[in-house]
């Protein structure tokens, strides 16, 4: 049997495309721009989604996705392999498969789809080895750290850094606007004027509460209204490393306790009603970027180059310049907890910096460029 081949930019007529990527919010907001990006450039064109059940409400409801298969499902890995096989066997030949993750999984699924071309991580039709990636003055990226600073001076064919466009030059695509596409639903409770999000899989990504207490005060005193979003509490605590951070806020501040009440198109459609958005690096942050809300995004362990969608109304706040580290993106952000004692790139941002950055998000002051950031000092 042949191997498939790197896609190069070949006219596809009425393309099957399969699209990998892991089962979290923010890759899901990565690959809906890949997808949108792949249906301007086909025009009429099938798109298999294989993701997993964190996202699963994201993909149903997406018109940019066709049909979806779970490859990161919990269950027992061999009944995940059989059916598998029956969705290949029933949805058929593909044209092209970009895999955009680098879990093995997702590697062996693009071969055992058996395209005509890959993109990304691809294994060999006997699944015994992963295809070499291909050389060329974009397909280099492969091999890069994406966050590295002098990248867009070695691969000027980039306008960014963004993971978003980085994968449509890969794919030979035309990276266009790169605010996610997601599907947005009315929510069935209020929205406050304030939604923010504490909470994330890394814990080194994680705000203190002392931090949020003071942004939550900033706000209501204010006279707005704020909630508190992420998943079911128990979710909270087990996977996303804030139990703490929002029992604290939850009896300090009165908050409204909007987790686990919404789907997650009723967390975008929430996102648009709101005025404002505080969230640190996660979930969260994708979907109010995808709503169009203004969002102060906090980064410290965790690479806003690579992560923070180049478009207005986004304001990024970093660590002081003192606070700043470098361990993580050494260690290209595979480490859950932080590199060393005490997380200072995220004590380096300042609730005075948060609170600024919300005033001017609040008030419409936001710089011409596609992104605004600040320094995160006092």
């Amino acid at each position: 049997m042949s191997e498939p081949l790197p896609y190069r930019g070949e006219d596809l007529k009425r393309p099957h495309i399969g699209v990998v990527f892991a089962d979290s919010i923010g890759d899901f907001a990565v690959a809906s721009v890949v997808m949108r990006d792949l249906r301007d450039r086909f025009g009429p064109c099938v798109i298999d989604y294989f993701g997993g059940p964190r996202t699963r409400e994201l993909e149903a409801a997406s018109p940019l996705v066709d049909a979806r298969f779970e490859l990161f499902s919990r269950d027992d890995p061999v009944l995940v392999d059989e059916r598998l096989g029956a969705f290949l066997a029933e949805r058929g030949a593909y044209d092209v498969v970009i895999n955009l993750d680098a879990d093995p999984r997702a590697a062996a699924a693009a071969a055992r789809a058996k395209p005509r071309f890959f993109v990304g991580r691809c294994m060999d039709a006997d699944l015994c080895r992963t295809l070499p990636f291909p050389e060329g003055p974009v397909e280099g990226l492969h091999k890069e750290n994406w966050a590295a600073e002098d990248l867009l001076s070695r691969y000027p064919v980039l306008r960014t850094q963004h993971i978003s466009e980085i994968w449509s030059r890969l794919s030979y695509l035309r990276p266009g606007d790169l605010r996610p596409v997601l599907p947005q639903e009315a929510p069935p409770v209020p929205v406050p004027d304030v939604l923010i999000g504490t909470g994330a899989t890394r814990s080194a990504k994680v705000w203190d509460a002392a931090g949020w207490l003071e942004v939550v005060d900033w706000c209501q005193g204010r006279g707005l209204t704020v909630g508190l979003l992420g998943a079911d509490a128990s979710s909270q605590e087990r996977y996303y490393n804030c139990a703490e951070v929002d029992a604290q806020l939850l009896r300090s501040t009165g908050v409204t306790d909007l987790r686990g009440r919404l789907t997650l198109p009723q967390v975008v459609g929430a996102l648009a009603g709101a005025s404002l958005c505080v969230s640190i690096d996660n979930g969260i942050m994708h979907l109010a970027v995808g709503a169009g809300v203004p969002t102060v995004a906090l980064f410290g362990g965790s690479a806003w180059r690579v992560w923070a969608q180049p478009v207005v109304g986004l304001h990024v706040v970093l660590p002081a310049t003192e606070a700043r580290c470098d361990l993580c993106m050494k260690n290209r952000y595979r480490n859950s907890d932080c590199l060393i004692e005490h997380k200072v790139c995220m004590a380096g941002i300042s609730a005075h910096a948060v609170i600024r950055a919300a005033r001017d998000a609040l008030d419409g002051n936001r710089a011409e460029a596609a992104i605004s950031w600040r320094d995160g000092a006092a």
